[in-house]
């Protein structure tokens, strides 16, 4: 087997293994989020029946919980818990080969090894760089589209549109999904679009996400440091529960400690303090 074959080989193999696991966690996914709709219902404070003629700071007197919405949020907090606990578990399965699979779709782009491959990889090779759809059963996203306009930029046959794990997501969205599961250490704009296009399908164009990166850098939700493009995640309530970033003289590694916490070999990282990102 030769470089080529194992590429392809290794990528049927990562595309199949991602699809099951998307339809693994799909609907638990959807079963998490209505456990905690309910529990927002459930912990919603009671106001009083009678409010008439009760001035509005008095109607912080709520009436308390009974035995029985107690034993309700007993209930859902413990399948709350239990969901969480299967998704994440999930998810943990999932980075490592959407990760992966970047980098096969890199590789191939790199030698070329879609060239000479009729048909299908040849239209995969000029409008996607190598990529391939992704395999979904019943329990995935829908069925992929035709994509009409590369048959008449190209010539060739009609190709299906590889299809996206994350189709629901919007951009700023993905931009925090794959800071916190993929980029612990930061990535350059050009790098999350380069894998929103080969772990996760979603083609995005600089254009379009320089306006949401920028939102998200004045909602202080990721930052750069110093003179460095890599966007960071900032995690939440960092600065409140005292905890700031130190980047590590030796690996160059960028972590989240109180200042108590730091060793000698880590620096304070300064947060970029201009409110123009570098978007390059």
């Amino acid at each position: 087997m030769n470089l080529r074959e194992f590429l392809a080989e290794r990528e049927k193999e990562l595309t199949e293994r991602i699809g099951e696991l998307h339809a693994r966690v799909a609907p638990l996914e959807v079963d998490l989020a209505l456990y905690q709709e309910a529990k927002a219902v459930v912990n919603r404070p009671i106001k009083p029946d009678n409010t008439e003629g009760v001035c509005n700071d008095a109607l912080v007197e709520y009436q308390p919980s009974s035995p029985a919405s107690t034993a309700l949020r007993q209930f859902l907090d413990h399948h709350d818990e239990e969901l969480t606990a299967q998704v994440n578990e999930v998810r943990g399965q999932l980075v490592p080969l959407e990760a992966e699979l970047a980098e096969i779709r890199r590789a191939k782009a790199a030698i070329g090894a879609n060239r000479g491959l009729p048909n299908q990889g040849l239209v995969d090779a000029m409008v996607g760089l190598g990529r391939v759809a992704i395999a979904f059963n019943d329990a995935g996203l829908r069925a992929t589209q035709l994509l009409h306009a590369e048959r008449e930029k190209y010539g060739g046959p009609l190709m299906l549109a590889a299809p996206s794990p994350y189709a629901n997501l919007t951009m700023k969205e993905l931009v925090v999904k794959a800071l916190r599961e993929h980029f612990h250490q930061g990535a350059t704009t050009r790098q999350l679009l380069e894998f929103f296009r080969d772990a996760w399908g979603r083609e995005i164009e600089r254009t379009s996400l320089s306006p949401q990166l920028t939102r998200l850098f004045a909602a202080g939700i990721i930052s750069q440091f110093g003179e460095g493009k890599e966007w960071f995640l900032i995690p939440e309530g960092a600065n409140r529960v005292g905890h700031h970033a130190f980047r590590n003289r030796t690996s160059g590694e960028i972590n989240w400690k109180l200042p108590n916490q730091a060793r000698d070999d880590d620096v304070p990282a300064k947060l970029r303090e201009s409110s123009r990102p570098d978007l390059d």
